[in-house]
């Protein structure tokens, strides 16, 4: 958002362009975050163009994932990550594309939610003809270095949790994959809202936050 009345700059969050225009009084700011131009600012007593860049937070790239940190004072992102990377080489999350993407908003609070999400407890009953007939024998939670839980489960059923066995159809492994890790799915909750579900052929991503 804009240094001088926090207006926000980029709407719609993808696209491409070469400086920030805030739309309410056209302060200029170059990709780096620094102020270029604040028209009619000129005569403003003290005022310097060096002294209202935008605020930086911390953003770092890993395994193909953009992750930002407003905290300053958090862990380093290699701290809370651990092992994370190793534990999904064999998937090359960094390679992959996105296929498809939806957004769901759900009127719950957004901690037990994501605690639902991650546990198998419910399946048989609520879910007996569809997620309970695939997850049917897990593996122990891995010990792992990090702040996520992971464990790696074998399939009734191969596949992108069945979605594509209803049509007849399935999509080729991944690249790399050999042995179990073509017959399950390995889950991983990063926390404190981000899931991971690498299967055979596809990797899903549930990213759950507050509203």
């Amino acid at each position: 958002t804009c240094r001088h009345r926090g207006m926000r700059l980029v709407e719609a969050g993808r696209g491409q362009c070469r400086q920030f225009v805030c739309p309410f009084h056209a302060w200029c700011y170059r990709l780096d975050g620094s102020l270029s131009a604040a028209p009619r600012m000129e005569g403003a007593d003290g005022f310097d163009l060096a002294d209202f860049s935008l605020v930086e937070v911390r953003s770092e790239e890993r395994a193909g994932f953009l992750f930002v940190n407003v905290d300053a004072k958090a862990p380093t992102l290699d701290d809370w990550l651990g092992d994370f990377e190793q534990v999904h080489e064999p998937w090359r999350l960094g390679s992959l594309v996105t296929a498809s993407r939806r957004d769901f908003t759900v009127d719950c609070n957004w901690k037990l939610f994501i605690e639902v999400f991650n546990e198998y407890y419910h399946l048989r009953k609520v879910h007996p003809h569809s997620f309970a007939t695939l997850y049917t024998n897990p593996d122990p939670v891995d010990e792992t270095r990090g702040a996520f839980v992971t464990q790696f489960g074998e399939h009734a059923r191969s596949g992108s949790v069945g979605v594509l066995e209803e049509a007849g159809s399935d999509l080729n492994a991944l690249p790399g994959l050999s042995g179990r890790l073509e017959d399950g799915t390995r889950y991983t909750w990063v926390y404190p809202g981000l899931t991971f579900a690498a299967s055979r052929d596809a990797v899903w991503v549930l990213e759950a936050a507050p509203v």
